[in-house]
């Protein structure tokens, strides 16, 4: 409406040329700023958007999106059968790296139980340079003190366990309750869940 009201005033009555220039130059400024107002609320971020001021880079490392890391024993045979030694269970121990970064170096503790809850051996494995989407497994290498692999569970304490970018991923990795041994996750080095 004032706009208006300005042009009509340029255009009814003769202004001296100072007059006019303010005049020209009120209506340029009234006009612009509905045009400023759009253009900061069209934003697709909305008006009040705070955009990061740093290196993408650096943002893409602290603010990543994160994933899992499963242990999982799929398989487990029992060796010396027949052989005039005690038979013997070993697993087979597997990684997976489900999250958004390869795993640099995990180091994994797994103690077994029996079917009648006493410990029955342990191991450690260390598993290096896991890239995402990708498993690593450690075949059948480790003893067990029991005569077959049924009723076995275990319980796996991560040791250590870092991204590429040298971020801690211990809090990312999962303990798998299914496969040959099924297990859960213990907290580091006071053996309580």
């Amino acid at each position: 409406m004032i706009t208006m009201s300005l042009i009509n005033t340029l255009s009814d009555r003769r202004t001296d040329g100072l007059e006019y220039k303010a005049l020209l130059f009120l209506t340029a400024v009234l006009l612009s700023i509905p045009l400023q107002a759009q253009t900061l609320s069209g934003h697709e971020l909305g008006a009040t958007a705070e955009v990061a001021r740093q290196p993408l880079q650096e943002l893409i490392q602290r603010k990543r999106a994160k994933g899992q890391i499963y242990v999982t024993i799929p398989q487990a045979r029992v060796y010396g059968e027949g052989s005039g030694y005690r038979p013997y269970c070993s697993p087979q121990i597997r990684a997976i790296n489900a999250s958004h970064k390869t795993v640099e170096e995990m180091l994994a503790g797994i103690r077994y139980k029996g079917p009648n809850g006493k410990y029955v051996g342990s191991t450690i494995t260390r598993f290096f340079r896991v890239k995402v989407g990708k498993q690593e497994t450690h075949y059948f290498y480790s003893t067990i003190n029991a005569d077959n692999c049924h009723g076995l569970t275990g319980e796996l304490e991560i040791v250590r366990c870092v991204y590429e970018n040298g971020v801690d991923c211990t809090e990312d990795v999962r303990a798998v309750a299914y496969g040959a041994v099924p297990m859960e996750i213990v907290q580091k080095n006071n053996g309580s869940k």
